[in-house]
């Protein structure tokens, strides 16, 4: 069956590669759609890195302060439809490029070009109102949360007034509903999905995803602050507010397939006044994870999605240890983050043993070194 499988494949590439000319695109942070509305302009915003320590390569972006944002927008189409997941096309058949994450990579990799010019044949389910959140990168829980969580907040207030629906993957993981319902006040009977690769929606709202990827600095994804601001915000307001208790916490990876501290409990041994909390994420629901981030004082993880939830976070000291061989952009994911909510952040690379991505790291004495003299700096020893 794989064999089977991988020649399919093949035929579907090498049909797209001939057929990818023929698609017509409409990139609306360029073009505007019709009754395209404006929902933040286009803004200069600046990266207050001071905060951060790095040990190790230094990354090609790290001397761009400013950053130049792509403007933030709505606008509503009539009889669109979804191709395969998540691209977007209008009732004449051009491909509405934010649907894929506004990246013709994205939609080369999506192997949908053979769907749309022959959608025809193919049976199509049928929606009302919908906003389709469903794109390459869904099910990730950083990009969901700092991108697809990001587009139903910059239209909140209509999402309230009219009955929407959102448009999701069909095997979406647990924290699509869990986001949606905790931080939106959406339940699941909003949620919709379906395995159909042809979805007519018989009205669309597209939302432009919450950040930009600047000129100049190698497509290293800058999201809004304003987005930041909003998840920190209503996560605080969902759990009640913030305690003026703080713990201490490692984010363990133990039971994950990769990325792990083989040595983890020396953290312990050497940083016995920080009562660490070894803390497995994915056996939290989203509300424990916001109130886990919310309350920390220290942080230490290895670098992974579930740092996402730094958005969360209030006074924490950060220490990140990426591995070197990852590509340098995703060392922007969180440094971003920190640099926005005025945390300090050790970044603190190691070479990694193991297959890509999954690279695990052994603490060495040199790393805890730097800990410690990152923590007494920043007054947590």
């Amino acid at each position: 069956m794989s064999r089977v499988r991988d020649l399919r494949f093949g035929i579907v590439q090498a049909a797209g590669r001939v057929l990818h000319p023929f698609i017509r695109r409409v990139d609306p942070r360029r073009t505007p759609l019709p009754g395209q509305q404006e929902l933040l302009p286009r803004r200069t915003i600046r990266w207050d890195l001071s905060r951060i320590t790095w040990i190790g390569p230094e990354p090609f972006w790290w001397h761009q302060r400013e950053h130049r944002l792509d403007a933030a927008f709505a606008a509503e189409l009539q009889d669109a439809e979804m191709i395969g997941k998540g691209v977007v096309i209008d009732r004449m058949g051009t491909v509405v490029l934010e649907s894929t994450l506004f990246d013709e990579r994205y939609l080369r990799r999506s192997h949908v070009e053979h769907l749309i010019l022959g959608r025809r044949a193919l049976p199509a389910a049928h929606y009302g109102q919908v906003v389709p959140l469903t794109n390459y990168l869904d099910g990730s829980y950083y990009h969901w949360t700092l991108e697809s969580i990001g587009r139903l907040a910059l239209v909140e207030e209509r999402l309230r007034a009219e009955p929407w629906a959102l448009l999701v993957e069909e095997r979406a993981p647990r924290f699509v509903a869990g986001t949606i319902a905790f931080l939106l006040g959406i339940e699941a009977d909003r949620i919709v999905s379906g395995p159909a690769k042809r979805k007519h929606m018989a009205r669309c709202l597209m939302v432009s995803n919450p950040h930009s990827r600047p000129y100049g600095v190698g497509g290293v994804e800058v999201y809004a602050p304003e987005h930041l601001r909003w998840l920190q915000r209503r996560g605080h307001a969902r759990i009640g507010g913030v305690r003026p208790e703080r713990y201490n916490i490692v984010i363990t990876r133990r039971d994950q397939p990769g990325r792990r501290l083989v040595n983890e409990e020396v953290l312990r041994e050497r940083f016995p006044g920080l009562d660490l909390k070894f803390v497995a994420l994915e056996r939290l629901s989203i509300r424990e994870q916001v109130e886990t981030f919310a309350h920390a004082g220290v942080i230490i993880a290895v670098h992974g999605a579930g740092l996402a939830n730094l958005v969360y976070a209030t006074d924490a000291a950060v220490i990140e240890l990426y591995p070197t061989p990852l590509q340098e952009k995703n060392a922007a994911c969180f440094t971003q983050i920190t640099a926005h909510h005025g945390l300090p952040h050790l970044v603190l690379h190691f070479p990694g043993v193991g297959a890509a991505p999954n690279w695990d790291h052994t603490l060495t004495a040199e790393d805890l070194r730097h800990m410690e003299d990152f923590l007494r700096k920043w007054g947590r020893l």
